[in-house]
């Protein structure tokens, strides 16, 4: 579990990272929660006027860190694994320890 954790943990930071290099901490700051699939905290109406973005705006920035989370969360695994096909594998393992 404690590995799980800190893969996720690591994957985040380094999104972060990416973010507020690019100049978007806040938006990932806001997003952050639902990046693994958990239910957003705020909706795309409430998240786009904090952000001053319309709904779909907001809607389409929040949708590149999540795909972005998602790349490098599957590179920092396939460092785990002995073949790529065992990518999947790790990654629904992960989030089994992880009750996801």
């Amino acid at each position: 579990r404690q590995w799980a954790v800190t893969t996720v943990m690591k994957v985040l930071e380094q999104l972060r990272v990416e973010a507020n290099a690019q100049g978007h901490g806040p938006l990932l700051e806001k997003i952050e929660g639902s990046l693994s699939g958990e239910k957003p905290s705020l909706s795309y109406a409430e998240l786009a006027p904090r952000l001053g973005l319309s709904e779909e705006a907001a809607r389409m920035a929040a949708h590149r860190p999540r795909e972005r989370y998602r790349v490098l969360f599957r590179q920092e695994i396939a460092h785990t694994v002995d073949r790529p096909e065992e990518v999947d594998e790790e990654i629904a393992h992960l989030f089994r320890v992880l009750g996801r």
